[in-house]
């Protein structure tokens, strides 16, 4: 099931045209998952358009400390019974940094009903302290559990952005709420 971009183009929707139940006004900032991605798996359920969104609303720059939301389209082409859908981060050489997924979240979804559309959400308390450079987010979908399921659609370099740290990092990042303390404890009695 690999394939470079889209190859099904004839028989998906448009981003324009799924049928998503949510407030158009707030449906502005997504990107459309191009054809230039990378992408894999049995297509019964994409991953149609991906945005970032901190409090000052969408962007492509995360800064570290702040709270942000990865939020994804997706279209359910057949019936998902036990739907898991994830992220990574990659950095610019295409290592794995952190990710996440609502099955290792223990946060199960419900089924995903054909010919739907819905908006996945996940929140970020913090966004993490890391190397001041462009990353990469891969998105994913997939039907079962962690140690048995079908790929779906997963989309390799979905969106590029940039992070931003507070501070100088050492190694790929550094706790962004750690703190220090020295206390004098006295005299050593020599």
């Amino acid at each position: 099931y690999m394939y470079e971009g889209d190859e099904t183009a004839g028989t998906d929707k448009t981003f324009e045209d799924l049928p998503v139940n949510t407030d158009p006004s707030q449906m502005k900032g997504f990107s459309s998952i191009g054809g230039a991605s990378q992408q894999f798996g049995n297509l019964r359920a994409t991953i149609k358009a991906v945005r970032l969104v901190t409090p000052e609303g969408c962007t492509r720059v995360l800064y570290a400390g702040q709270p942000c939301r990865i939020d994804l389209i997706l279209y359910a082409r057949a019936d998902i019974r036990q739907p898991i859908v994830g992220f990574i981060v990659k950095d610019r050489l295409g290592r794995e940094l952190f990710g996440d997924n609502n099955a290792l979240m223990a946060q199960p979804v419900t089924p995903l009903a054909s010919g739907q559309g819905y908006v996945i959400s996940f929140s970020i308390k913090t966004w993490p302290n890391i190397q001041e450079d462009e990353y990469l987010l891969s998105l994913a979908v997939a039907d079962g559990s962690l140690e048995e399921h079908e790929q779906c659609h997963y989309i390799h370099d979905a969106l590029v952005f940039k992070s931003v740290p507070v501070r100088p990092t050492v190694g790929v990042f550094s706790m962004v709420d750690s703190r220090f303390k020295i206390s004098e404890m006295g005299s050593t009695g020599k």
